[in-house]
């Protein structure tokens, strides 16, 4: 994937370049050719950023959902709630099931384990 890209992103500019020089030095298939060409590989590059964007935004997601998973686990051992903070762990642990084809409900799961942690937390 990686290469793909690479070679994707360097792709572009040269097409489009070798399409507009085409226009006054080439004839009509020349043009035709590197002109579709150059759309496909500029589809290709808004598709490749599209998938990196959206890439960053679940890191973020996961990174401040884990954060505040964490930061309410210390509260509530600080607190010594370590029995409530003990079952909610172990039941975000049985709801968790992490798989490879979505994101396994975690920003929810995380954000109701929260939630019954602070309901529980002296303040």
């Amino acid at each position: 994937m990686n290469l793909f890209g690479i070679l994707t992103v360097l792709a572009g500019p040269l097409l489009a370049v070798a399409w507009i020089v085409s226009e006054f030095k080439g004839g009509r298939p020349l043009r035709l050719t590197l002109g579709v060409l150059a759309m496909i590989t500029m589809v290709t590059m808004t598709w490749l950023a599209t998938l990196v964007i959206n890439q960053l935004n679940y890191n973020a997601w996961y990174g401040y959902a884990t954060k505040e998973l964490i930061d309410e686990t210390i509260k509530g051992i600080e607190s010594n709630n370590t029995a409530v903070v003990l079952a909610e762990l172990k039941r975000f642990q049985t709801d968790y099931q992490p798989t490879y084809e979505n994101r396994a409900k975690y920003l929810p799961l995380v954000g109701e384990t929260v939630e019954r942690m602070k309901g529980s937390t002296p303040r």
